[in-house]
């Protein structure tokens, strides 16, 4: 009986160590498993922060080159408003030519109105007949001017030219039109040429505003295109 107590004793005991190796190993299984999950959260919690870190670096990089496109872009406008309010820095080569498509305008505007009143003096001094006949020579004579004014703004290739061919085509119009205005209303014929002249310098005066102000934003224009090809 001592012997088998024994023994069971032995069993038991030995039951007991194989038990404690098995916690043993589990614990220590759990602490590897512990110790691995822990690595793989340390590794990407790494990477994330490292990815966050490129953001934030790519952010400030985007924001400093687009603070310096904006700094770039405000000294361009600068420069702009600048020339565009310095009045005195276009070339006296550019305000020749200015001058000159204005003194042109004034010329013509200034022969029209002397036509005109010719028109009226020949009205007043000369007889009927013979002044429908005058009317009739001036109005296909302007006519041929505007033709050949018409066919030099051709072969030039110019704007301007054909403009006055069709100013005076208007104007051949306009005299051929008095020739039915002297013989249906003979007593107020000069204050219509009158009235006609009026129109005609208010026209050539509005033309040469608009013509000066269009070269000047031209120039100006021209001028900020270079800078900004310059720049680029």
């Amino acid at each position: 009986m001592a012997k088998r107590a024994k023994t069971s004793n032995n069993s038991i005991k030995k039951s007991s160590k194989e038990e404690d190796k098995e916690k043993q190993k589990r614990n220590t299984s759990k602490k590897g498993k512990h110790k691995a999950t822990s690595k793989k959260e340390e590794s990407t919690s790494s990477k994330a922060q490292n990815k966050n870190g490129k953001r934030a670096i790519d952010k400030q990089v985007t924001k400093i080159e687009n603070e310096k496109e904006k700094e770039e872009q405000l000294v361009k406008i600068q420069e702009m408003k600048e020339i565009t309010k310095k009045e005195d820095e276009i070339p006296k080569e550019e305000l020749q030519k200015i001058n000159k498509c204005l003194f042109r305008n004034i010329i013509i505007a200034v022969g029209i109105l002397l036509y005109f009143m010719f028109l009226i003096l020949g009205n007043i001094n000369i007889k009927q007949e013979v002044y429908i006949t005058d009317l009739k020579v001036f109005s296909f004579s302007i006519l041929f001017i505007a033709i050949i004014i018409i066919e030099n703004a051709y072969k030039k290739d110019s704007g301007q030219l054909a403009i006055y061919g069709i100013e005076f085509i208007v104007l051949s119009i306009v005299t051929l039109a008095l020739i039915y205005f002297n013989k249906a209303i003979n007593f107020k014929y000069s204050y219509l040429v009158l009235a006609i002249s009026y129109l005609f310098a208010i026209y050539y005066l509005l033309k040469a505003i608009v013509m000066y102000i269009k070269m000047r934003r031209d120039y100006f224009m021209n001028h900020i295109k270079q800078i900004m090809d310059k720049d680029e």
